[in-house]
């Protein structure tokens, strides 16, 4: 909840101060409140349960080749291509997000207090959607919502270059998020659906990996081509990702009869 005010804060102390000073007070603004929250943990935290010494990994003879080899055992088919999928969603999301206010502030000419304004709104539009999207997955299913979470987001980027306006831009970026909020929850419902529990934090291990070196490569291929080829160009490769992601789904993901225990 403090992050819907949040934007609003720094979007005026932008327009008012400036982009640098703006920028400078904000970030003491972080540092403080950083360390009241450690002060807080330090000295109002306390741990309730007894902490047992754990057996290490090496004690274990833990060895990473068996350890990738036994979880490429448990990789289905449909549990490599929802881990795919997840990884071109990662792409898209990471060529696009840091653009978005570059985008409009240059281009449609947004003001800061424009942009915090629409910040705000896309946050609380997630709060209140998060709850009733999990119902809708488990009443219509995981595969379903995934596929139409992606195939809705994907022409809005598209849309956002059109845009000319505030009113315009907060139209299309809280449909964005009521299309996309429920992705992520649910992929990781699914994926878990899919996992068998004794490779289940090795699953997660590979998945994290996928999807961070994916963000990597789509932040410097968003990159290149913003300052190379033009401002709206990625936006239209999210656009491909998601479609690629959506057919990939369609085609290869199959949810299971039976949960993995």
């Amino acid at each position: 909840m403090p992050l819907v005010v949040t934007p609003l804060v720094w979007g005026w102390l932008i327009d008012k101060l400036g982009w640098l000073e703006g920028f400078k007070i904000g970030c003491i603004y972080s540092i403080a409140t950083a360390l009241v929250s450690a002060f807080v943990l330090l000295f109002f935290l306390k741990e309730t349960m007894e902490t047992k010494i754990a057996e290490t990994l090496s004690s274990q003879g833990f060895n990473l080749r068996v350890s990738f080899s036994e979880v490429r055992r448990y990789m289905s088919p449909s549990l490599t291509a929802l881990m795919v999928a997840y990884c071109l969603i990662r792409f898209a999301n990471a060529a696009v997000g840091n653009y978005y206010i570059i985008y409009a502030n240059e281009v449609i000419g947004l003001a800061a207090f424009e942009w915090s304004l629409i910040l705000s709104f896309q946050i609380l539009s997630a709060i209140v959607l998060k709850i009733p999207g999990a119902w809708v997955a488990d009443k219509f299913g995981k595969k379903k919502v995934l596929v139409i979470s992606a195939l809705a987001c994907a022409p809005f980027t598209i849309v956002f270059t059109f845009s000319r306006s505030f009113v315009e831009v907060l139209i299309v970026l809280l449909l964005l998020v009521v299309a996309g909020i429920y992705y992520d929850p649910v992929h990781q419902a699914l994926q878990a659906d899919l996992t068998p529990r004794s490779v289940r934090g090795r699953i997660i291990m590979l998945w994290s990996i996928g999807s961070a070196v994916a963000s990597a490569i789509g932040g410097l291929v968003g990159g290149l081509l913003y300052h190379a080829v033009g401002p709206a160009t990625p936006f239209y490769v999210f656009t491909v990702a998601e479609l690629v992601a959506v057919a990939l789904l369609v085609v290869a993901v199959k949810e299971p009869l039976k949960k993995e225990a």
